[in-house]
């Protein structure tokens, strides 16, 4: 068939296969780049807020910030009100971020119709996984003890006042759940699908487990990232994940108000509970989650970067190299602090 070259329907030609990758490879390390700094904005948009906040508090005559987290004569209530309100501004970056992005909603914080014994089963075993988390994460904290560092946080303060209580939970099991899985399921997790799942979701883990700028909560939340993503990827919605996130920040925070309140314990008691029946839930999660269709197997077809190439591109860049510099010099000023 004649085409003539001044019409629009000449033949396309696809781009050799060499400059396809070399296109793919850009736009990794434009992904990875662009969601590490969303991540360190985020982190500087909590803790800038955070500081005008206290610092406007600091006028009535007390300084109420610490390294640490505690209180320093603040009022309970006021403390966790302005850490709420500091916490919720991290929803702001990733929003920049879609919309920057050009990405839909539907695309970025995906919420596909799952079936509920679908969605209780993968957060029964997400939690699962997030409860074993803690014994590699232990096994740090010993490391650490090893060489003279505590390797363990401090409590945050907290009463048996019902506000504070209210607040308290609020700023551990409700605000991190929604800003955070908008952020790392969200924002980064659905940016790098699109160079294979398998490999977004351990970035994504990666990123996460970074972002908490420790040692002991980097292997933790690496773990728990895992499954986290994992979910929300066979299921096409966040909604997994959220519960996922909501139960373990539930069970630590619990935990912490038992100790406060109770002694060790009684929380060491109910620690235990929770861990064997997450445990046994996980298990039966799991093997229903192994009935459905395809939910343990790849499914998705495989990036033109051979993975040595897309790991390098992922680390190559800008915003994952001052991520991992974050991450190195917060656990290096955590250590030196006692933690």
């Amino acid at each position: 068939m004649y085409y003539s070259p001044y019409t629009q329907q000449a033949p396309f030609y696809p781009p050799p296969y060499y400059q396809m990758m070399d296109q793919e490879k850009h736009g990794l390390r434009k992904a990875a780049s662009r969601t590490s700094f969303t991540i360190l904005l985020s982190l500087l948009t909590v803790e800038t807020l955070f500081q005008i906040l206290t610092a406007a508090y600091a006028k009535s005559g007390y300084y109420t910030y610490s390294f640490s987290g505690t209180s320093h004569g603040m009022p309970l209530v006021l403390f966790y009100l302005l850490n709420d309100i500091s916490y919720i501004a991290m929803a702001i970056p990733p929003l920049i971020y879609f919309s920057a992005s050009h990405m839909t909603a539907s695309r970025g914080l995906p919420f596909k119709k799952t079936g509920l014994p679908t969605v209780l089963a993968c957060a029964a075993f997400g939690t699962a996984v997030c409860q074993l988390a803690n014994i590699p994460a232990n096994v740090v904290i010993e490391w650490e003890e090893k060489f003279g560092f505590s390797g363990t946080f401090p409590q945050m303060p907290v009463s048996n006042d019902p506000l504070v209580l209210l607040l308290y939970f609020l700023f551990f099991a409700v605000i991190p759940p929604l800003v955070e899985e908008m952020l790392f399921r969200g924002a980064v997790l659905q940016s790098l699908r699109r160079y294979g799942d398998g490999f977004a979701v351990v970035c994504s883990a990666l990123l996460f487990g970074l972002y908490h700028g420790n040692l002991v909560q980097f292997v933790f939340a690496f773990i728990a990232g895992l499954a986290m993503a994992y979910v929300d990827v066979r299921t096409e919605s966040l909604l997994p994940s959220l519960l996922i996130h909501f139960c373990n920040n539930f069970i630590a925070s619990l935990l912490d108000v038992l100790q406060t309140n109770y002694g060790a314990s009684t929380a060491d008691s109910v620690s235990t509970y929770i861990f064997f029946a997450s445990l046994a839930l996980g298990i039966i999660s799991f093997l229903y989650l192994s009935t459905k269709k395809k939910f343990f197997r790849r499914n998705r077809p495989v990036p033109l970067l051979p993975l040595s190439s897309r790991i390098a591109a992922f680390f190559s860049n800008p915003g994952v190299i001052c991520t991992l510099i974050f991450f190195v010099f917060s656990s290096a000023a955590m250590l030196k602090a006692g933690f």
